[in-house]
């Protein structure tokens, strides 16, 4: 992730008006850093997924902040042509391998 955010110059899921700005600039000319961003929002977004899937007892804000940063992940995607919902944590284009990640007794 830190490769995707030093090519692209900055964190696009820091919330601020400038980054949706940059954002959305990268978009309508066809930037390479639009190919960066979609990279990084593809593994936000897995990493969110991950974190859900595991089901950690942690508090609402924190349930919030996730679900607003998937959303977000989600609409960029989007505007790439890439279906969030076919996206799985798993297999060759995943960030973990099955079972290998076990809280409290309960493999993934």
């Amino acid at each position: 992730m830190p490769f995707y955010i030093k090519e692209i110059g900055f964190n696009p899921f820091e919330n601020s008006t400038e980054n949706f700005a940059r954002v959305k600039s990268f978009y309508l000319t066809g930037d390479k850093k639009w190919i960066d961003v979609l990279s990084l929002s593809k593994l936000v977004f897995l990493i969110d997924k991950l974190f859900v899937m595991m089901d950690l007892p942690v508090s609402k804000t924190i349930i919030d902040v996730i679900d607003s940063e998937m959303k977000y992940a989600r609409a960029l995607l989007n505007m790439g042509d890439i279906d969030a919902s076919k996206l799985s944590p798993y297999g060759p284009n995943g960030i973990a391998i099955r079972g290998e990640l076990d809280y409290k007794g309960k493999a993934l």
